[in-house]
């Protein structure tokens, strides 16, 4: 009996478990909408696979729009999307009006005081690209309430927050292997309310800690995929295969994992 029981709060406690790192995702954007080698038009909506609806829009203007790219094999089929100096970027705008008769962009994505989160992606740099060059991978455009997540240098990677009572951190870890190598990196921000700190990933390592209190993030401000507001000299070149953005403060065994990897036993389900 004693036996029974057990085996069924284990069972609850791996349901809850699995429920939860699935519901932690609040938008995820795969570009796997069209086929490597295609093109986009302006205004064009790229899907969020969240469950939210919360869909990118492309461009600034058809003089330069992203692509699609092959993807990194180990993550499945598919594709990526391709993105170079000129202003190709994409955007999320909560409620944005799409003109392809679709329903509109979800709502905006927000953050309390108390509530954490992390930021994913896969990239790939080309080895021709500048090793000064600052290349951005996400903004969320506010005076307040907004953070931006980039490489500032083929070395260093930044994580910048500033929260509705304007208390900003701009966190730049340096010394890092060279990431314009042509290859594919993943890559995490992580602001972690629990223990009030920010976590930086390079390949699913730890490069970085750095103890922080924030308040909440709020407001509908837009979401800029592979650019930063008013500039366009931080325009990121190479190919994106997935953005993953989660209310949760993740570890690498909950990261986006690869078609390879095996989960050591104490991790497996």
């Amino acid at each position: 009996m004693l036996r029974k029981v057990m085996n069924y709060f284990l069972i609850v406690s791996m349901f809850v478990c699995c429920t939860v790192v699935n519901a932690d995702t609040v938008a995820y954007w795969q570009f796997n909408d069209k086929a490597a080698g295609s093109t986009t038009a302006l205004g064009e909506r790229v899907v969020d696979s969240s469950g939210y609806g919360r869909d990118l829009w492309t461009g600034e203007t058809t003089a330069s729009l992203p692509t699609y790219q092959p993807s990194n094999p180990m993550y499945g089929d598919g594709a990526s999307i391709g993105l170079t100096a000129g202003v190709d970027e994409l955007y999320f705008e909560p409620n944005h009006v799409f003109s392809d008769g679709g329903s509109n962009a979800g709502t905006s994505v927000d953050f309390g005081s108390t509530e954490s989160f992390t930021i994913e992606a896969m990239v790939r740099i080309p080895a021709t690209t500048t090793s000064t060059k600052l290349l951005a991978i996400v903004q969320k455009v506010a005076t307040v309430g907004g953070f931006y997540y980039r490489f500032a240098s083929s070395t260093s990677m930044t994580f910048s927050v500033t929260d509705v009572n304007n208390v900003g951190t701009n966190w730049t870890i340096t010394g890092l292997a060279n990431c314009y190598d042509g290859n594919w990196h993943h890559i995490a921000a992580v602001r972690d309310a629990a223990n009030g700190t920010l976590r930086m990933y390079l390949d699913y390592a730890q490069i970085g800690e750095k103890t922080i209190a924030l308040g909440a993030f709020t407001g509908t401000a837009k979401w800029w995929i592979g650019a930063m507001s008013a500039t366009s000299s931080r325009e990121f070149i190479g190919s994106i295969d997935f953005i993953r953005v989660s209310n949760a403060a993740l570890l690498p065994a909950n990261f986006v994992r690869s078609k390879a990897y095996s989960p050591s036993p104490a991790n497996r389900d």
